[in-house]
């Protein structure tokens, strides 16, 4: 299903289109940033279910989601992929992920270089529409699930972080 998440309304609604694209191919991005500073994109789920509300995702997880396009025009890539999700996670301002990480013993440099390492090995495209992969598509589809499953109200960061570490890619 193409659902469009609409943060000036706060909701999300199925796109009129004649295409269905399946979840093995990415939607343009072009969906996903029409206006600066206000999320807009599209999930496309394989499973029907409720259609979700941005008003559920918290103010840090909608600025990771935001960061994304900003990540991927400086790393020079086409596609938008797990990895910039991972990076625009531990690189916000005063990042829980980050501090997560250091809790867990990690050297914080050591795995963000890690994550800088495997945006610079990504493909370098200049031009072109800026696409969700599917892996990313799928990890953003079911932090919504993950928040359900913990009995929370509100998609935050730890349960996109929880997503990606559930659903890897490749």
């Amino acid at each position: 299903l193409f659902r469009s998440i609409d943060s000036a309304n706060n909701r999300c609604y199925i796109k009129n289109r004649n295409k269905k694209l399946p979840i093995q191919n990415a939607a343009p991005a072009s969906y996903f940033f029409k206006e600066p500073r206000k999320l807009r994109f599209i999930l496309i789920s394989a499973e029907g279910g409720e259609p979700m509300n941005i008003s559920k995702f918290t103010q840090k997880s909608v600025q990771a989601v935001q960061d994304l396009e900003k990540v991927a025009y400086e790393y020079g890539t086409q596609e938008i992929e797990q990895e910039h999700l991972l990076y625009t996670l531990l690189t916000q301002e005063d990042s829980l992920i980050l501090k997560l990480i250091e809790k867990m013993e990690i050297n914080k440099e050591y795995f963000l270089n890690t994550v800088k390492n495997a945006l610079d090995a990504k493909v370098k495209v200049s031009g072109g529409e800026l696409r969700f992969g599917q892996y990313l598509n799928k990890a953003l589809v079911n932090a919504e699930d993950e928040a359900k499953a913990m009995g929370d109200e509100y998609v935050s960061v730890e349960h996109l972080f929880l997503s990606l570490l559930k659903y890897p890619s490749p």
